[in-house]
């Protein structure tokens, strides 16, 4: 029933439209001629008045008798519409002000010279070009409210809009009586279209019109029957494709996804194995070349009569050992995860400091297993941990280290702290950036920042050195 109160709508609304668009274009182009018409009223009112005032106030302006020229304004300011009236001499100074009460008006302001001349020559006015403009005596400033002529204007305008209104009923009524006998039989093909578009192709519109709109109506049942049999046809043979389509994408997608995963396990095989083999290849080189002969110097080395030569050549093989180790191990693909580095490196630090009597104290965050390194990051961080041991063996006179370190959602946190002496250079503190000498603190910055990384320094309270080393981005990966 909503469909076919819309449809008698839309029959009123094409009816009415021609007529609303004339009324319209009509009280329009009357409002708009009436509001020029006004407008014209307003602006010629207030050149009148304003060449009244200036007719009866040029000569006593031109001799400054100001009494008189107050007589004049006292005069005037009671013609109707005038609210102000102002005069200023040539220089712009007021001489001579009036005003009404001038509240919830509208004012139009007006500004005319005063010229020594007989006729009235005002400020818009544009002289020949031969002559000479009179000399100005002074400016006369009035306001005009425009409420009685908007008054005028408004009583006007609803006129025209009751005339509107009374037309535009009348053409309802008419329009109305006139489309009552299609109203019927289009209700009945809208209804019948709104049940066909709900996809009930079986509903025919009843044939009760007349002349053309009953041909209308045995066409669009027709139509109905034609659409029914295609519906049938179609459903048919869309389900037939779809089975076949969903059997087609079913084989297709698992045989993708097989291919996807065989190619992606054969790059990532044929990469890691490629890797090993080359890490494998260089340690072995490493290991038998260079490793051997650093073993067998040492050996010779050490037996060698005791001497100051031969102890340090034995400690500068043993160091090359050690940095040869570090390399190994930072190579070593099975041990790729920060805890299997940290244990290594405490293995070799313990045989270093056991025989100097120095405490170790270790302490690893276990959530450490969960962040890997890549063979590069491995190098660095053994070489700040090996740099950072080795000052405090030979020059912090340390009895305890301490290394912790902790893992989290915002990187990881390594400290190593000694109890030893803070060495620095003079005038220098260790809480500002410690200088020791030769202690390769530089390098230690630089191994720092290639690991995205900040390293700090700071004095402990026992005298000793605290190095703090942060990596805000090792992650753990669990």
């Amino acid at each position: 029933m909503m469909f076919v109160s819309r449809i008698k709508t839309q029959l009123l609304l094409i009816s009415l439209a021609p007529l609303l668009l004339v009324m319209i274009l009509v009280l329009g182009f009357l409002i708009g001629t009436t509001h020029d018409g006004i407008e014209e009223r307003v602006q010629k009112r207030g050149d009148e008045i304003a060449a009244q005032i200036v007719t009866m106030s040029e000569f006593f302006l031109y001799t400054g008798n100001m009494e008189k020229l107050s007589e004049v304004v006292e005069l005037m300011i009671n013609i109707d519409e005038l609210i102000s009236i102002q005069f200023s001499d040539a220089q712009g100074r007021l001489l001579l002000a009036r005003e009404l009460d001038s509240a919830n008006q509208t004012i139009r302001s007006f500004r005319v010279a005063i010229r020594n001349q007989d006729s009235l020559v005002d400020d818009l006015t544009v002289l020949a070009a031969n002559a000479e403009p009179a000399p100005v005596l002074g400016y006369l400033n009035i306001g005009i409210s425009e409420n009685r002529i908007t008054t005028q204007l408004q009583a006007f305008y609803i006129r025209i809009l009751l005339i509107g209104l009374v037309a535009l009923l009348l053409g309802v009524v008419l329009a109305y009586l006139m489309s009552r006998k299609m109203t019927s039989a289009l209700s009945s093909l809208a209804l019948t279209a709104r049940e066909i578009e709900l996809k009930s192709f079986s509903v025919r519109c009843p044939e009760n019109g007349h002349g053309e709109l009953l041909e209308l109506q045995h066409i669009f049942n027709e139509m109905a029957d034609s659409l029914e049999r295609n519906e049938q046809r179609m459903l048919r043979r869309i389900e037939e494709a779809t089975r076949s389509l969903n059997a087609s994408v079913d084989e297709l997608s698992n045989k993708n996804q097989e291919l996807a995963k065989q190619r992606q396990e054969s790059i990532e095989l044929a990469r890691s194995k490629a890797i090993s083999d080359e890490r494998a290849r260089i340690m072995k080189d490493m290991h038998d070349g260079v490793g051997g002969q650093l073993v067998s110097s040492l050996a010779i080395i050490e037996r060698e009569t005791e001497s100051e030569a031969r102890d340090n050549i034995a400690a500068t093989l043993k160091e090359c050992l050690d940095d040869f180790r570090l390399i190994i191990n930072s190579l070593n693909v099975n041990a790729n995860h920060l805890d299997a580095i940290m244990a290594d490196f405490k293995y070799r630090l313990d045989k270093r400091i056991k025989p100097l009597d120095i405490n170790l104290k270790w302490c690893i965050d276990p959530i450490a297993e969960q962040v890997a390194l890549q063979p590069q990051q491995a190098l660095h961080l053994l070489r700040i941990l090996q740099e950072a041991t080795t000052n405090i063996l030979k020059h912090a006179n340390a009895t305890e280290i301490s290394i912790e370190m902790l893992c989290s959602i915002e990187g990881v946190m390594l400290t190593i702290c000694d109890d030893g002496i803070c060495v620095v250079l003079p005038e220098e503190e260790c809480e500002d950036e410690p200088h020791f000498a030769g202690y390769g603190l530089t390098n230690m910055r630089w191994r720092a920042r290639q690991l995205k990384g900040t390293i700090g320094f700071q004095k402990t309270a026992q005298g000793g050195l605290c190095i703090m080393l942060t990596l805000p981005e090792w992650l753990p990966t669990g």
